[in-house]
């Protein structure tokens, strides 16, 4: 037995409170139909800002307007012999389960008509039950429908075999699917064919030819993946539609590694709201797998002029991707950039982290750039996706970046200040302008790079060691308002005042490996600030390996903020404060605590 159950008027509109939109001769059909056929209209709509469309004899039954209409499956069942219009309901498969579905297809009368068009996403949460009653209604291609397809059918309950009347269309690289936009004449009663449902799935042609040519990519194109769709994730919260953050250009500076290209292709094209049109991956001219990679996630793509080193394909990538015309066509000339480095995973949240941050940057002259990595993010040391702090050093990896920063301090010097690899360190300017924000949990992961060279011990404690990336969905940022100059200032002076103090000497003899001791020091249940003074690099250094924190031969510690280096540890805030740095007098008396 099928579900059984009453249905939501919201969703299900029956007879007196059917609603017309509009009425239009013969549906738009040039000729009437024949005695004993009704002329119908079906449109799919052209993407998510379209509407869907169901003529049936000269009404518009599903149209923009009707409350009745909208994502997922429109439907509208009717009873032949009389041409009289039943029910209108939509359902949404993309939000919520087919429980409501079910119900209402079980509960068709036998001999009705039953008329269904798809409306952006309808395949989500489209139950395999679901699929099985219109398999009985006369669908042949139901079982075939995949992420953003277009799909329609006029079946009828009771039918032998399978309609002649649908038609099922699939997205193709990321882009939305081919419209449909049906006009005909239907029998009053549907007749089925003798035909076997297709069971073949065909998802991604593209990329099994891509696949073909490329075997060096042997995770993206094993079998059991060979047939995932790639698709833009859809943005399912309207408070984020049309948000400025989709209209800012990504560049993405691929490496040399087909892994790292992917992964990172595959997890930009996974942020909800994503706009294929805004984000171009550059390369070196020499690396021509990435050109048959990119155009399966719709991207653009610009071939650098071959460089021996990654530094300068960098350089040349963040000159050259401020003007470039395509992105003229999506948005006026952009203010800002998001930058990608080679071999990239980006949380789930990354794009939403960046859109909470942007008003932030816009409004702060002394702020350079977001970051998405934590230099600090170690597991231990990072705890609290909704913290963000201030720096005044450069981590590099991902980030948005201003474009007056850049006019000011970069152009024309990316070959002096910028030479280094971002995370090595860049010779900026110290006055008031490159503070940058930096999430406490990272929002990118950088996968650890092959060999080894003269900076193994850096590169080992920078990329091998344990770290924390963010899984949460959608954290919602906290106390963003405080990040902007002096009120962030402010809250550092507040958390120093009221921060319980812990000596120097109270951590003598500890260091990572002994770093347990610090449980006891800062136990996790208190969730407090905690304040430990230093009194100059080399024992800012002990406090770091003591911690845990980046520590690395010939490299200074890394995330201060004026000789302040703030971190979470045991769900606690901790605070390192130079004796000469301006919060070190917040406290009248530094050995006084503060309950």
């Amino acid at each position: 037995m099928g579900p059984k159950g009453s249905l939501d008027a919201k969703v299900v509109s029956e007879k007196k409170d059917i609603q017309i939109a509009s009425r239009l001769d013969n549906c738009g059909l040039a000729d009437p139909c024949p005695a004993g056929e009704i002329s119908m209209h079906i449109y799919s709509g052209v993407d998510h800002n379209d509407h869907p469309q169901i003529c049936i004899d000269g009404a518009y039954y599903i149209a923009k307007g009707i409350k009745n209409s909208g994502r997922g499956l429109n439907i509208v069942t009717l009873n032949g012999t009389s041409r009289q219009v039943l029910k209108v309901a939509t359902f949404d498969t993309y939000a919520k389960d087919s429980t409501t579905l079910e119900i209402f297809l079980v509960n068709i009368m036998n001999e009705e008509i039953v008329v269904i068009v798809s409306f952006d996403d309808s395949s989500k949460k489209l139950s395999d039950f679901a699929k099985s009653l219109l398999n009985d209604l006369g669908s042949s291609q139901i079982q075939n429908m995949q992420f953003r397809s277009q799909w329609y059918m006029v079946g009828m309950k009771g039918i032998q075999g399978f309609t002649k009347y649908e038609q099922l269309e699939y997205s193709k690289d990321g882009n939305w699917a081919p419209l449909i936009d049906r006009k005909f004449c239907i029998p009053t009663k549907i007749k089925g064919q003798t035909v076997k449902p297709d069971p073949l799935i065909i998802k991604n042609k593209s990329k099994k030819d891509f696949c073909d040519r490329h075997v060096e990519y042997t995770d993206f194109c094993d079998e059991s993946h060979l047939d995932d769709g790639i698709f833009p994730a859809p943005q399912t919260n309207p408070a984020w539609e049309n948000h400025a953050i989709f209209s800012i250009p990504i560049v993405v500076v691929a490496g040399l590694s087909h892994t790292g290209l992917q992964m990172t292709l595959e997890t930009l094209m996974m942020q909800p709201g994503i706009n294929p049109k805004m984000v171009v991956v550059m390369f070196d001219e020499n690396f021509a797998d990435a050109v048959d990679l990119v155009a399966l996630f719709g991207f653009h793509v610009i071939r650098l002029l071959s460089s021996n080193r990654y530094s300068d394909q960098f350089a040349k990538s963040i000159d050259a991707v401020w003007d470039l015309s395509f992105f003229a066509k999506e948005t006026k000339k952009p203010d800002k950039v998001i930058v990608l480095e080679e071999d990239l995973i980006l949380a789930v949240d990354f794009l939403s982290y960046m859109g909470q941050l942007l008003s932030t940057l816009e409004a702060d002259d002394t702020v350079a750039a977001v970051s998405a990595w934590n230099v600090n993010g170690y597991t231990g040391l990072s705890s609290d996706p909704t913290l963000v702090i201030r720096t005044d050093g450069f981590p590099g990896l991902g980030f948005m970046l201003k474009r007056s920063f850049y006019e000011k301090h970069l152009r024309g010097h990316m070959e002096t200040c910028c030479i280094n690899r971002s995370w090595l360190g860049w010779t900026l300017p110290t006055a008031n302008s490159t503070d940058i924000l930096v999430p406490d949990v990272s929002r990118v992961f950088r996968l650890p790079p092959d060999g080894s060279g003269g900076n193994d011990a850096l590169l080992e404690e920078l990329f091998r060691r344990e770290r924390v990336t963010n899984s949460e969905p959608s954290p919602v940022l906290g106390s963003v308002h405080l990040l902007v100059n002096k009120k962030y200032d402010a809250l550092i002076e507040k958390l120093v005042q009221s921060a319980r103090v812990i000596t120097s000497s109270q951590l003598d003899g500890c260091s990572r490996e002994t770093g347990s001791q610090l449980v006891g020091l800062f136990p996790p249940a208190s969730r407090s600030a905690f304040l430990v003074y230093y009194g100059s690099e080399t024992e800012l250094r002990r406090l770091c390996r003591c911690f845990g924190l980046f520590s690395a031969p010939d490299q200074p510690p890394k995330g201060l903020y004026k000789e302040v280096l703030r971190f979470s540890f045991n769900n606690n805030q901790v605070l390192l404060v130079s004796s000469q740095s301006v919060f070190a007098q917040a406290r009248s008396d530094p050995s006084v605590q503060v309950n």
